[in-house]
This record gives C-alpha cells, sequence and structure tokens, in this order.
C-alpha cells in the first residue's frame, strides 16, 4: 500500500473528514444538476406557453365512504327506544260472529293507541306480498 494511503487509515479522524466533504461535495453537485434540469424545463415550457401551476384537482379527493367500524359507532350513539307492538292473527272464523266482535276489537285498538301500542292486524288468507308490505311499514321502510 502507498504510505499516504496508509498514514491517511492510521489518523481516523482525517479519513471520517476527507469522506463526509467528498459526501457533502457530491450532495451538492446532485442539487446543482437537479436545479440546471428543472431550470431548462421551465424554459421549454415557456417556448410553447403552456406554463401551468400544478394545483390538485377538486374532485380528485374522494369522499370517505363509511366502513362498518363507522356505521358501528353511528349505530352505538344513537338513542333506540322500544315500541310495544300488537300483532294480532284473526283467523277465518273471527268474522263470522255477530257485531260484538267489531265493537270488541275497535275498543282494543282504541286502548292500545291510547296506551302508546302499535297495533297490526294479519288475516287469514293474507298474500305473502301483503305481509311483505306489513313488515315494511313496521319497519319504515
Amino acid at each position: 500500500m502507498p504510505p499516504k494511503l496508509v498514514a491517511l487509515i492510521d489518523n481516523p479522524v482525517l479519513l471520517i473528514s476527507i469522506l463526509f466533504v467528498g459526501a457533502m461535495l457530491g450532495i451538492l453537485v446532485e442539487k446543482f444538476v437537479n436545479w440546471q434540469n428543472r431550470r431548462e424545463w421551465r424554459r421549454r415550457r415557456e417556448r410553447r406557453g403552456q406554463v401551468v401551476p400544478f394545483q390538485p384537482k377538486q374532485d380528485a379527493i374522494a369522499p370517505k365512504v363509511p366502513d362498518a367500524a363507522d356505521q358501528l359507532r353511528t349505530v352505538m350513539k344513537a338513542n333506540f327506544k322500544a315500541q310495544p307492538l300488537l300483532i294480532e292473527y284473526q283467523g277465518g272464523a273471527h268474522f263470522k260472529g255477530a257485531h260484538a266482535t267489531a265493537a270488541r276489537d275497535a275498543v282494543k285498538k282504541e286502548a292500545l293507541r291510547r296506551a302508546g301500542i302499535g297495533y297490526v292486524e294479519v288475516v287469514a288468507g293474507d298474500t305473502p306480498a301483503e305481509l311483505r308490505r306489513v313488515v315494511e311499514r313496521l319497519l319504515g321502510c
């Protein structure tokens, strides 16, 4: 090995300082070259008359879609109130009686209404579509 290199290795502080100065010079040269390239690019764009400053598009940011965790937080914050409900099945023989049946039903419906209890009457012979409409009305769909 050359004697100058051996002397440099023997003095580590000098070796580290030379490497540090070399790294800093390399960084400065790289920044200068990058600056020149950008300046040349801008000149070419100006010659074409198409200098457009960078502006992000307003619609580039998608609106946040609530995920399952957000939906769960919303439900957990909600103030639910239980609402009593009476579902009564009226068989085929229910309406064959006298007027007393209709009067009892009217009294029952009014008492439930005043008490704040929902009342749904399911009649024998209702089609599945009619039952679906009753459930949708109850759920508020």
